[in-house]
């Protein structure tokens, strides 16, 4: 849309288009984008809820060995300190 008076604001064009068409002016196409963005961020959330237990599964596999190497540094430390 093209303002024929040249020097308009801003404030004065979003004025002239709520008067003329309507609050929903200024959402139009916005439905197209809507569903075409929920499935894109329906398979990223998918693909980093999956990913996300993937490494934490792994995560307890290290603290599972660092406990192990712990128990047995800290067993040592103890019965060296025993008289």
């Amino acid at each position: 849309m093209q303002v024929a008076e040249r020097g308009r604001g801003f404030l004065r064009t979003i004025l002239m288009l709520y008067r003329q068409e309507g609050f929903g002016r200024f959402y139009r196409g916005a439905l197209p984008i809507l569903f075409g963005c929920l499935p894109a961020h329906a398979a990223f959330f998918t693909t980093y809820e999956f990913t996300k237990s993937m490494l934490h599964v792994n995560d307890e596999v290290r603290a599972e060995e660092g406990d192990k190497a712990n128990r047995s540094s800290t067993s040592s430390e103890t019965s060296s300190r025993a008289p």
